[in-house]
């Protein structure tokens, strides 16, 4: 009787068409069962009189109604309710369609702009080899493996096709950035030379839209092929992956949290705390359950205590046997994951992700999101969601889609970090 109460007096102030006849119909059903049940039974029959009706109700809706306005329905009736265990059910089942939706705009993009990035590899491979024709280029990374975004850079390698790595990678990169920037659609060129392994970085105009690269040079530390081969096994082994990833990732591009050079995590660090999530938990392979994955995922780094714990990853291929999270003999203040390709335990692949706190919060920010009121202009202040329709890129900035609600949440806690 009670929850009837507090569930007429929160249709009161709720806009949702035929609250009205809601309001009344629920009046009526509870003088009914009043009047037909013992006053011991009294809560537990309208209890499950509601929860009965309100599955009935979602089901009709689910099977009328588009998506977007499903989800939205759902997050409402199940906080009116409070009916958690049949909440968590129907949003993993939306979040996981909205996934697949996202993984197939993201495979659109990379289609619609692949024959114009080809244009500008092809460009750099011309260089590379006018200057040097014992010198070639090979693409690596998220683009090599067609997981990237479509703001994502790409990442080439120049390698010597007889072997030679006694040439400075410096020497190299100089001699390509001089020809490189007399392209008309190159904005900027820099080079890092700070960094364990030097880097040019390439920012391209409208013409070629604004795409990035990162350019390196091969030697006996650099692994880039060698990953993508490997990461080619682990999506293998792994179904799930390919779709969290791109969430997370995406989710770090919004709160510029996706360059390792600026103290954020790099897509290869990424990768490499999920396969070993993966690989401790081996979650189901059926694709309705990428959903529960993602949040799992999120809960469970947002709490992992990266300063006492190293992250070792197996290499792909092999079963989990040993630990693949170990005790730190000493406290650092950046991620310790180990490239599982190397067979020395000094190449961290995050030792300068110096933001890991700040990860962490937006992953809980962004997993909280899920379970918290709707955010969409129908039921908040238009003004506090419109902030993100200003990227874009952003596919999710509609209302009434979890995945959405997620980037929100995440980029409005990365600016609150940053006041």
């Amino acid at each position: 009787i009670n929850m009837m109460k507090a569930n007429i007096a929160q249709f009161k102030y709720t806009e949702i068409p035929y609250q009205r006849e809601r309001i009344a119909e629920m009046k009526r059903k509870k003088k009914e069962v009043c009047d037909q049940i013992e006053t011991k039974d009294k809560e537990a029959f309208v209890e499950k009189i509601a929860i009965s009706r309100l599955t009935k109700k979602i089901e009709e809706k689910m099977k009328i109604s588009a998506t977007e306005d499903s989800s939205a329905y759902i997050k409402h009736l199940s906080y009116v309710y409070g009916t958690k265990i049949l909440k968590e059910e129907m949003v993993y089942q939306i979040l996981a369609k909205e996934m697949e939706e996202m993984k197939n705009w993201a495979q659109t993009q990379f289609g619609q702009l692949k024959l114009l990035r080809e244009e500008i590899i092809n460009d750099i491979k011309k260089i590379v080899r006018f200057n040097d024709a014992a010198f070639d280029v090979n693409v690596y990374g998220s683009y090599a493996l067609g997981l990237s975004l479509p703001s994502s850079d790409i990442d080439l390698v120049i390698y010597s096709t007889m072997g030679r790595y006694e040439i400075p990678s410096m020497n190299i990169l100089e001699h390509v950035k001089l020809s490189l920037v007399k392209a008309a659609y190159v904005s900027s060129i820099s080079i890092i030379r700070t960094t364990s392994m030097p880097v040019m970085k390439v920012e391209c105009n409208s013409e070629k839209q604004y795409t990035k690269l990162d350019i390196t040079v091969q030697d006996y530390r650099h692994k880039g092929m060698e990953c993508v081969k490997a990461s080619k096994q682990y999506l293998k082994d792994y179904p799930h992956l390919e779709y969290v990833l791109l969430v997370l990732k995406y989710i770090l591009k919004l709160t510029s949290l996706n360059d390792p050079y600026s103290g954020g995590i790099g897509s290869y660090g990424l990768f490499l705390m999920l396969v070993t999530y993966m690989q401790l938990s081996k979650p189901k392979a059926e694709k309705k359950d990428i959903g529960k994955t993602l949040v799992e995922i999120l809960c469970f780094f947002a709490k992992f205590d990266f300063h006492q714990y190293d992250i070792v990853p197996l290499p792909p291929g092999i079963e989990a046997k040993e630990p693949v999270i170990i005790a730190s003999p000493i406290f650092h203040n950046n991620p310790n994951i180990i490239d599982p390709l190397v067979t020395h335990t000094q190449n961290n692949v995050t030792k300068s992700t110096q933001n890991v706190g700040l990860i962490q919060n937006i992953f809980r920010a962004a997993r909280n999101s899920i379970w918290s009121d709707c955010a969409c202009s129908c039921h908040k202040k238009k003004e506090q969601t419109e902030e993100l329709s200003t990227d874009e890129l952003f596919f999710f900035d509609h209302q009434h889609t979890l995945l959405g609600q997620m980037f929100a949440a995440a980029q409005s806690n990365a600016k609150l970090s940053t006041i």
